[in-house]
């Protein structure tokens, strides 16, 4: 550091990239983020007042989704706040004031253990809109088994039918299954590099060679006589 400072002078003390991921934004996207992060997000419409790194994470992303037109189902915390006609409330307690009759009962598709039912609710959040329209709801899912909560943030420029929210939240289990098949038979985590871009030429690597590579058949049991 001290032969770089006699070199280079106060440059030499500039943070230097150090092979790590390229930058996604530019400057003009970076001052905006810092703008919204330095305002009071009840100013947005956000029943909260004060940013949290999660919060402004949520915010720019379904914010940037909208801005695109791009419908998305994010799955939140039982803490999450929205705007209802009652006021501000978390999901967990909508879901908790939820007549029955609110409730239906959902194939889910096939599982480990056979055919996987859901009870599943989905509640319109007409307060919820903002400068880029659309439609907001809030989507739960209970284990009819456990009892278990699992909610959604919804938002779709178009109306949309219930079953196509279920469908595009239950995505996320086959890709998580795809990373997991692709670890297991490819060694998708058998590496040991300490740079990004060695690491993501890598993992181009054996993403390709799993689409490119035929399916490997089980070779039928042998009889003995």
């Amino acid at each position: 550091m001290i032969h770089a400072f006699n070199e280079r002078g106060c440059d030499a003390l500039a943070p230097k990239w150090s092979g790590g991921a390229p930058r996604r934004i530019d400057e003009q996207a970076r001052d905006w983020i810092c703008v919204i992060a330095r305002c009071d997000p009840r100013f947005l419409g956000q029943p909260f007042s004060c940013w949290s790194l999660t919060k402004l994470r949520d915010y720019l992303i379904a914010a940037a989704l909208r801005g695109h037109e791009l419908g998305y189902v994010l799955a939140v915390a039982c803490s999450h706040r929205v705007p209802t006609g009652l006021g501000i409330q978390r999901a967990d307690q909508i879901a908790a004031d939820l007549p029955t009759r609110a409730w239906q009962q959902i194939f889910a598709g096939q599982g480990a253990k056979g055919h996987r039912y859901y009870d599943r609710a989905f509640v319109t959040l007409p307060l919820a809109a903002d400068q880029h329209d659309g439609h907001h709801w809030l989507l739960i899912r209970r284990n009819r088994t456990t009892g278990e909560l699992a909610f959604y943030r919804c938002w779709s420029p178009q109306p949309v039918p219930l079953h196509q929210l279920i469908a595009i939240a239950g995505r996320r289990w086959s890709i998580e299954g795809s990373f997991q098949a692709t670890k297991t038979g490819l060694g998708l985590d058998q590496h040991q590099h300490r740079r990004w871009r060695a690491w993501h030429r890598w993992t181009t690597l054996v993403i390709a060679h799993t689409h490119s590579s035929p399916p490997q058949r089980q070779a039928p049991p042998t009889r003995t006589a």
